[in-house]
């Protein structure tokens, strides 16, 4: 829940005119939801954008 909260701040500070999109997709056959979390603010820079990586639980 924290990532998804930091997502949405962080929208929330970069964004300060815009549009900010939250999205979210449900898989009820594989139980699992893909959030989605866009906006029109100043972005990540292309050389920061290598260190994200899929987030995902593993049991």
């Amino acid at each position: 829940m924290q990532v998804i909260t930091n997502f949405i701040n962080n929208a929330l500070k970069f964004t300060p005119k815009g549009q900010i999109f939250l999205e979210y997709h449900i898989n009820k056959n594989n139980q699992e939801i893909e959030i989605s979390v866009t906006a029109t603010g100043i972005g990540i820079a292309p050389k920061k954008r290598k260190g994200i990586r899929a987030l995902c639980q593993i049991e």
